[in-house]
């Protein structure tokens, strides 16, 4: 399975040695964008690699944000646990995505901590995104990813702000993984973001809390406790198989899937046929072996997507079997040119969104089209 962030060390370690007197070699940013072209050209497990990407575009995390540009091994770590869980379980992905450092400094739950008498409030960041964006969504949703409807035919939002308090509360007390007797603020030095974060209890908020789906915390429970049943919680909400299946379809194969072909993968990502939810590796299977993906529905009316420019990039070297004398690919600055570039998404709504039209005849005609979010004569050039 390859690394990026064994790719980041090699690379540093090749360099040529300092003098005794000198600062050790590090690592820059460079070698963290250096990494993933290598990867994505010629790494030998495209597969997974494919995958890794297309989870990065839901679960965002970006360089853009928190001064991770200034933490070389912030990226390459996260985007490893990406690559790791790929064929994965969802929850064990939730759960390393939550306490990943890249991730706290980017959604602020890094160093959130109880409220206090002073006023300060936990951070709700990124129970927020975790919802939205990373498990269930806005609205309640059916398995083939259509809206559940009230009796008045709105919507039915799938969480309100209290929902979001608790959780809030429930994630506090978690900082870096460290060198030494771990503290809540430890000095640059001893910050290590390639270990998952850890928490200091007397910055965690014990108390009762009220998370999703009405599921209550009792006071005095430890932030593992707590943490554990809150991605417990989140996970089994049955908006998570028709949510992350569609838009794993959207990312590897159709940017307009059919209720079927979202149910169908659906189904699958709640019982993989052995009892399980949320295996990443059946989810994918299914995925790319459904009829929709395969048979004649591959050239019906709003079939397909369009391939994201840095995906252009890397399908057109490895098709001409580009080399390389060192073995590693990399693009400086590909975003300016590309309109995109891994781990560089301006939000956390990734560089598109799943729903987007682009105005005229594939607005008229009910199509989505996430990728001409990003399209433009140079884009596409």
């Amino acid at each position: 399975m390859s690394s990026h962030l064994a790719h980041v060390a090699a690379v540093v370690a090749a360099l040529p040695s300092p003098s005794p007197s000198a600062t050790p070699n590090q690592p820059i940013l460079q070698h963290t964008r250096d990494a993933w072209w290598t990867h994505a050209i010629a790494g030998p497990d495209q597969l997974r690699q494919r995958v890794a990407f297309a989870l990065h575009e839901i679960l965002v995390v970006s360089i853009n944000s928190a001064g991770l540009g200034g933490r070389p091994y912030a990226l390459p770590t996260y985007y490893d646990v990406l690559v790791r869980n790929a064929f994965g379980n969802y929850r064990q992905l939730l759960e390393e995505i939550t306490l990943n450092p890249a991730m706290g400094a980017y959604l602020n739950m890094l160093q959130s901590q109880k409220a206090d008498a002073r006023g300060r409030l936990p951070n709700e960041n990124y129970p927020r995104e975790l919802l939205q964006l990373f498990s269930i969504g806005l609205y309640n949703l059916n398995l083939d990813g259509s809206l559940t409807l009230g009796s008045d035919g709105s919507p039915i939002a799938t969480y309100q702000q209290d929902v979001i308090l608790g959780m809030s509360a429930a994630l506090t007390g978690w900082t870096y993984g460290q060198t030494g007797t771990p503290v809540f603020y430890p000095g640059v030095a001893r910050q290590d973001w390639r270990a998952p974060m850890v928490n200091i209890a007397s910055y965690h908020d014990t108390n009762a809390k009220q998370i999703l789906s009405g599921v209550a915390l009792p006071a005095g429970q430890t932030a593992e406790q707590d943490l554990r049943t809150t991605l417990d919680t989140v996970f089994a909400h049955p908006n998570v198989g028709p949510f992350i299946s569609r838009q794993l379809i959207q990312r590897l194969v159709t940017s307009n899937p059919s209720p079927g072909y979202v149910y169908r993968v659906a189904s699958v990502f709640n019982n993989n046929g052995q009892g399980v939810r949320g295996d990443l590796k059946a989810v994918i299977r299914a995925i790319l072996v459904d009829y929709d993906a395969r048979g004649e529905a591959r050239t019906s009316q709003g079939a397909g997507k369009q391939r994201e420019p840095v995906l252009r990039v890397t399908n057109l070297l490895r098709a001409f079997k580009a080399s390389s004398p060192s073995g590693r690919f990399s693009m400086r600055n590909a975003y300016a040119s590309l309109a995109q570039e891994a781990m560089f998404s301006p939000t956390v709504f990734n560089f598109f969104t799943p729903d987007y039209q682009r105005p005229g005849a594939i607005a008229a005609a009910g199509l989505k089209s996430p990728e001409f979010e990003i399209t433009t004569e140079t884009t596409v050039a």
